[in-house]
């Protein structure tokens, strides 16, 4: 039983290494990080002109640093008028709207739980403030310190039906302020209407005021924030959104359709019908308990100044589902992150249109995600079988002329230009890629980063269990600790456990076949080791699949080396291409005339 060479190795090596490189790369360093927020205070000081002016009234506040300058009492008689609270539910919402700028206050997903299997609340009303600002001449109306009247007591619909619930507010000089939400019983998604009309030859601007802390619903929370971020998509364009796991300020000139406060597994969306104008984002720490990080949002509104105005809104409170968010037709999945940085050009596609509709096509006769991973894993294995065997099949070549190798090695063992022309020869003569072994291997890239890409942002997963992992979507931890271990974390993930383990004894196995010692011998054993800590707190379903992927490597390994791989007949066929005259491929052309100019070079340095 013949097993894998140096080349092999090392191509396996370099796509770990990629692995490594791929989940650093995602991290922000402290220096961008600085710099991030240095470019942040510099649009922060053009924006201090922007400011709104907010009454200190607290109960009618909007409580924002960035709000909360040059403030001004408003003079309306119903700030003192305590809020009323009105319930807007159909099918999968149930959402709350207070009296108070007739805004949603909180948000709740009935088919969903906490990780700790509590109501899934999107965001409360401490932690979440929206209000318009209709700037008039001298004066500014913040809707949230208005008393709106609802034109019902709640709203409650099911199925195909929808209905509607009203709220108006009367200024002081005569504009009405009303704001209409509309619900179908079905759906995430529901309708709002903005209309001001009356006495508006004043009214100037709009503006739109959304911050919102969102709340901590997973296990890792550290996952969820790294998961978390603002999206918005410009105008009938591109989609864009401030890095993942950062903090950072966005300035947005131009307009936009859609604005989207996305966590990991949710996101909570406003879409536009008449557009932006502009605005800007910004995300900030956030040390509250309970909740994430500190989204915060101002657009000014596509608006005709001194006429009567009319916006409509869809408002989509829901699940980060691919297909769900496709159906809109406004980009709006793209908001789930399927490969990021130097590898999501291939990522991606190998994402929407291999492993997402092939796992959905699963998902509609298998009830178990730990069975659809597995059957995944061995599909995959059988479509990139070609290149594993001609991985293999180069790695045998390279055994079967090692001899000779070793046998130039010696007799040039003071000229490594010379030994490596004539390795370069006899690699020509015989017919031999020496990196095709690494090549096939690096083919598979697409596939592992799409993978790695994919399991942590499906919500397929969240909440599945499979053996003792109680949720596919987070680590399967089987043993907690009250402290930190560097690198590795306060607790033991059985499944990344076997994944590392499974690695490094394929590793012992293949170094005992290839004679493999030094420096690539222990560098086979330290890179699993290396990944334990990365994968420690990732979702169990991708080391669930990274642990079934060694195994059936092995398994696909020995049947290619014993039933498809005779190296007995290999020598016999490099033996004759030996007597042919050889041809040279479009590589080997290249790698020679590579080593004629590093030889010339040498020659001009000597001179």
């Amino acid at each position: 039983m013949q097993s894998l060479d140096k080349n092999s190795i090392i191509g396996f090596i370099l796509i770990g290494i990629l692995l490594v490189v791929f989940s650093i790369y995602n991290s922000p360093s402290e220096d961008e990080i600085k710099k991030r927020n240095k470019t942040a205070d510099s649009i922060a000081q053009v924006k201090q002109k922007e400011q709104l002016e907010l009454s200190k009234n607290d109960s009618a506040v909007i409580k924002n640093d960035s709000l909360n300058k040059n403030e001004t009492p408003l003079t309306d008689s119903t700030l003192q008028t305590p809020a009323r609270y009105y319930t807007l539910e159909n099918d999968k919402i149930k959402v709350t709207v207070s009296s108070k700028g007739a805004a949603v206050t909180e948000v709740l997903l009935k088919d969903y739980k906490t990780w700790d299997k509590k109501p899934l609340r999107l965001f409360q009303e401490e932690n979440n403030q929206f209000a318009y600002v209709f700037i008039a001449g001298s004066k500014e109306w913040n809707s949230s310190a208005l008393s709106f009247t609802a034109d019902r007591e709640s709203l409650q619909v099911k199925g195909a039906d929808s209905s509607s619930i009203t709220f108006t507010h009367t200024t002081p000089d005569n504009k009405e302020i009303s704001i209409t939400y509309s619900l179908r019983g079905d759906r995430y998604l529901f309708n709002k209407k903005l209309a001001v009309k009356g006495q508006v030859n004043d009214l100037q601007r709009i503006l739109q005021i959304w911050n919102c802390s969102l709340n901590n619903v997973e296990k890792a929370k550290d996952n969820e924030i790294t998961n978390s971020s603002i999206y918005f998509r410009y105008t009938n364009d591109e989609v864009d959104h401030i890095s993942e796991g950062t903090s950072e300020e966005k300035n947005i000139p131009v307009a936009v359709d859609w604005l989207s406060f996305k966590q990991q597994y949710f996101n909570s969306t406003i879409i536009t019908k008449n557009g932006y104008e502009s605005g800007n984002i910004k995300i900030k720490d956030q040390d509250k308990t309970g909740v994430l990080k500190a989204y915060e949002s101002e657009f000014t509104l596509n608006y005709k100044p001194y006429t009567n105005a009319e916006f409509n809104f869809d408002l989509y409170y829901g699940p980060n589902s691919y297909y769900g968010l496709k159906d809109f037709d406004i980009e709006l999945e793209n908001i789930i992150p399927l490969g990021w940085g130097i590898f999501g050009w291939f990522s991606r596609p190998v994402n929407r249109w291999f492993i997402i509709p092939v796992f959905n096509f699963f998902n509609d006769y298998i009830g178990s995600y730990g069975i659809i991973i597995l059957i995944m894993t061995i599909l995959l294995k059988i479509i990139l079988f070609p290149l594993t065997q001609r991985s293999l099949l180069s790695a045998a070549k390279m055994r079967v002329l090692k001899p000779e190798i070793d046998e130039l090695k010696e007799k040039y063992a003071d000229d490594q230009t010379r030994f490596g022309q004539e390795q370069l020869k006899l690699f020509q003569k015989a017919g031999v890629n020496p990196l095709g072994g690494c090549i096939p291997m690096l083919l598979q890239m697409p596939i592992l980063i799409a993978m790695y890409s994919f399991f942590p942002v499906s919500i397929e997963l969240r909440q599945q269990a499979f053996l003792w992992a109680q949720d596919l979507s987070t680590y399967d931890s089987i043993l907690d600790f009250n402290f930190d271990i560097p690198f590795y974390g306060n607790h033991v993930s059985l499944f990344t456990l076997l994944m590392t383990v499974s690695s490094i004894l394929f590793a012992i196995y293949n170094n005992q076949l290839t004679g493999v010692s030094g420096q690539m011998k222990y560098m086979a054993y330290i890179f699993p080791v290396m990944l334990l800590g990365i994968f420690n707190n990732l979702s169990s379903g991708l080391t669930y699949y990274y642990f079934l992927s060694n195994v059936i490597s092995f398994g696909q390994q020995w049947i290619i080396q014993r039933f498809f791989i005779d190296e007995d007949a290999i020598h016999k066929q490099i033996q004759e291409n030996k007597k042919k005259t050889p041809k040279k491929s479009g590589f080997m052309a290249r790698l020679e005339e590579m080593q004629k100019q590093q030889q010339q070079q040498l020659k001009n340095r000597k001179k």
